[in-house]
């Protein structure tokens, strides 16, 4: 399967965000849900990186939004477009009694003036009155094909940990979904409904169901034509999956990417450093660099997942290089007996995203992993989070770990109106979210559609919806419509989800009423031997005394790959975990500060940039070569020294000012306008989805050059610019002459068509041509073309091959599919009457 994917503008620099809500105490019971008003967050440090946003302002909008009669929300009747009102929590800004309008897919309003334009819309109101409207939290770390299952009895407080993944991969077999893992599978979509109606409209699963949530990593089409691109989902990047628990020589890993696929990427997930000893160390230190065997994948458009076994000075190169973190705090607990230190990034003006992972070690929702983080945050952590700060994560912060943050994540005019309504206690905000049952997810929306909630409001806008008991109350789940006629009844007696507690024989719930799940993983820290809750002398459960903790108040044990210490890298007494500047202002000791070193992870008092692309040249794998980002790109290259061979497959490549000639469903042909006879002068950039082109566009693209089935492509396509362009004139060959392989992918006009097959069945080329709109030019000559419709963008085709026999001449881009030349026509004028 061919798994290239379009990429486009880069992500922005991000830090995270605090507020000034009320302290909220600390919950001693680590598992319990979070119902207290904001919890009053740690002091960041504003370096390197430039903070998410300022602390979120209130603003209270004049018109009370009424008390539900009943439930949550109540619905008024209206046409159209919808207007949810309660307490709104925008991105940087929260609107008690505000609105958000929706009008199709797309929130067009969002704040207090809301009323003329609903009214203008003859809107739909759903009044929610004390409660919360959310984004649509995103997951961006999950395997949705396992999670039928229920976790593994050794998750449970005090059971086994361990120090790398390959250690419980050798001891524990990887679960099977018994209901199904195809797209359509009861399984899948039980997974796949668990998460929507708890309050998730996004995943990145590493694999998807087709209907209900937005599959970031297997965008379904109703995706990609709303803008979402998708990502790259990895779990071994390092081709480690043969489980060998040795840490290769010189980064010497069998890589499955290289850095310029990753940089081809419109956003990568990736797993990264899960575990605590040196071999999860090394992980990450080999995709932090271009030297010495490693490839650096710590890069804008990528997102670390795990990233538990870092110290300070990792956490610095994921924040200077715009990396994220994909925290995932439950499972690393309850496998490692710790997790990452997110603080320690945030600190450094990092992003960090929250996940679940997987229910045989993780969170059943994302409303539990939250749970976890924000017990992590008050009890090993000092209160480094505010409830505000827990909600980014997994919201605005996990759309900029899956790149999609231009479409999701927040509540704002021109995105998808991907939004969850939230039952709150009065006083509650952000901490409306942390630990919601499925009873308190009034309404679930994606994209404007509802997909489940209180049965009165779905019914208000969508009548078709199925009506179904959630914790005694009446709740509705829109699954019919999204599967195909499949209902949640028929589901959920396929997979007959066990209520009872140690019953593993059939699936997981969906539905929670409860605060906490039958055997949750564990959320508190312990290791054998090690640590294992607070004592006397040690205030903070991490192993260490007080007498002689370098954090007497947070977390942080010795972990393996510490080497016999807490992990101190500005070496100033003060452990990384709780150190407002935990690099220090020189980190690598040349005497140049952190924020104006042009290498401040290595040595360079001379500041030498030859290049002067900002990167000194002791840091920079190209000095010679500007490279604004982290890896050295290949130099420009033409089409003409793709398509004679002189540049081999395999080889990366920038083409730069060349002109679109023509664009189908998964990329578009492009040629050079300097080359006017036409010979090398066209090839096709395949992206994988409906490219963001138009015929004339001049664009520069950068991409890997691939021989697919002896047709010469350019791979994982991103288009680095586009601007309007000049149309290529079509060159007038005969039919022999467009034959040839100089011609492959040229605008050209065959003028010499005398007689036509039509239709043509092209299993007569290969048994494996199934394609249909075919017909043939010049059929009995020696050099027969054929004429396809995949580029066809006119009204008549049909009519076009009827009296195809009496065309002197048809006009298209040359391509070669199933052994045989075609020309591919993009419009009426194309074919000449």
């Amino acid at each position: 399967m061919r798994r290239s994917l379009v990429l486009a503008v880069a992500l922005a620099a991000c830090g995270r965000s605090s507020n000034n809500n009320a302290d909220a105490p600390v919950n001693q019971n680590p598992d319990a849900p979070a119902n207290q008003p904001d919890a009053k967050p740690g002091t960041p440090d504003a370096m390197p990186g430039t903070p998410d946003a300022m602390p979120s302002g209130v603003v209270q909008c004049p018109n009370p939004v009424p008390a539900p009669a009943s439930g949550t929300c109540d619905a008024t009747a209206g046409s159209g477009a919808v207007l949810l009102r309660g307490n709104v929590l925008a991105d940087g800004t929260t609107y008690m009694d505000g609105g958000v309008l929706v009008v199709n897919d797309t929130i067009t309003y969002v704040g207090c003036d809301y009323d003329a334009q609903a009214m203008a819309a003859n809107a739909i109101k759903i009044d929610c009155g004390g409660a919360v409207i959310s984004p649509g939290l995103i997951n961006p770390h999950s395997h949705l094909n396992y999670n039928d299952r229920w976790p593994l009895p050794s998750t449970v407080a005090g059971g086994t940990r361990y120090n790398q993944r390959n250690d419980w991969r050798h001891s524990v077999s990887t679960p099977s979904n018994k209901y199904g893992t195809g797209k359509t599978s009861y399984g899948m979509r039980w997974n796949e409904l668990r998460e929507v109606i708890n309050g998730t409209t996004s995943m990145a699963e590493s694999t998807s169901a087709t209907g209900m949530a937005r599959n970031l990593d297997e965008p379904e089409a109703r995706d990609t034509n709303a803008g979402l691109m998708g990502l790259l989902f990895e779990v071994f990047m390092l081709g480690d999956s043969a489980n060998t628990g040795t840490v290769p020589a010189n980064c010497g890993w069998s890589y499955d990417q290289t850095e310029f696929g990753v940089y081809l990427q419109h956003g990568v997930v990736t797993h990264t450093s899960e575990g605590i000893n040196d071999y999860a160390h090394t992980e990450f230190l080999c995709q932090a660099k271009s030297t010495g065997g490693g490839r650096d994948f710590t890069e804008k458009n990528v997102a670390h997942i795990h990233a538990i076994a870092l110290d300070a000075a990792d956490y610095y190169t994921m924040a200077h290089d715009h990396s994220k973190l994909i925290w995932a705090p439950r499972s690393n607990v309850s496998l490692y007996g710790e997790t990452a230190e997110p603080q320690v990034l945030a600190r450094l003006g990092g992003t960090v995203a929250i996940s679940t992972d997987w229910t045989y070690s993780g969170s059943a929702t994302m409303n539990r992993e939250l749970v976890c983080a924000k017990s992590w945050s008050q009890n090993q952590l000092g209160n480094a989070f505010s409830d505000e700060d827990l909600w980014r994560m997994a919201t605005i912060n996990a759309a900029k770990a899956t790149a999609t943050d231009d479409k999701l994540g927040s509540l704002a005019a021109g995105k998808l109106a991907d939004i969850a309504v939230f039952a709150a206690q009065p006083g509650q905000l952000h901490g409306a979210v942390i630990g919601a049952t499925t009873d308190k997810v009034a309404l679930v929306l994606r994209g404007g559609q509802a997909m489940s909630g209180e049965a009165d409001v779905v019914a208000a806008l969508d009548s078709s919806c199925e009506a179904v008991s959630v914790c005694g109350k009446s709740f509705a789940i829109c699954a019919s419509r999204e599967f195909g006629g499949t209902t949640f009844a028929t589901i959920n007696t396929m997979v007959n989800p066990s209520t009872t507690p140690n019953d593993h024989n059939n699936a997981y719930p969906a539905i929670f009423c409860d605060d906490a799940p039958a055997e949750e993983p564990t959320c508190a820290p312990s290791r054998t031997g090690e640590f294992n809750g607070v004592t006397a002398t040690d205030g903070d459960g991490d192993g260490v005394a007080d007498s002689s903790d370098d954090c007497p108040t947070v977390f942080n044990p010795i972990r393996p790959m510490d080497k016999g210490a807490q992990a101190d890298v500005d070496k100033d007494g003060v452990g990384d975990a709780c150190d407002p500047t935990p690099v220090g202002d020189d980190l690598d000791g040349d005497t140049i500060p952190n924020m104006v070193d042009n290498c401040p992870e290595t040595a360079n008092q001379d500041q030498a940039d030859g290049d002067t692309d900002g990167k000194g040249d002791a840091c920079d794998p190209c000095p010679a070569q500007k490279n604004t980002d982290s890896i050295c790109l290949p130099l420009p290259s033409t089409i003409m020294s793709i398509q004679n061979g002189t540049i081999t497959a395999g080889n990366s490549v920038i083409i730069a000012d060349v002109i679109v000639t023509g664009v189908d469903a998964k990329g578009f042909m492009i040629q050079d306008p300097t080359q006017t006879d036409g010979k090398y002068a066209g090839v096709y950039a395949f992206v994988g989805s409906k490219p963001t082109v138009a015929v004339g566009d001049q664009v520069t693209i950068a991409g890997s050059i691939s021989e697919y089935f002896l047709n010469t492509e350019i791979d994982g396509t991103i288009i680095q610019s586009k601007t309007t362009g000049t149309p290529i004139t079509p060159v007038s060959l005969t039919l022999a002459q467009a034959s040839d392989e100089m011609y492959e992918g040229v605008l050209v006009t065959i003028n010499d068509v005398t007689a036509v097959v039509n239709p043509y069945d092209c299993a007569a080329d290969n048994a494996s041509c199934k394609d249909t709109l075919l017909w043939q030019v010049n059929g009995a000559s020696n050099t027969p073309v054929e004429v396809w419709n995949d580029m066809y963008a006119g009204s008549d085709w049909s009519t076009e091959a009827t009296n195809a026999g009496t065309h002197p001449s048809v006009s298209g881009v040359m391509f070669y599919r199933f052994d045989k030349r075609r020309i591919l026509p993009r419009s009426n004028a194309d074919i000449t009457p």
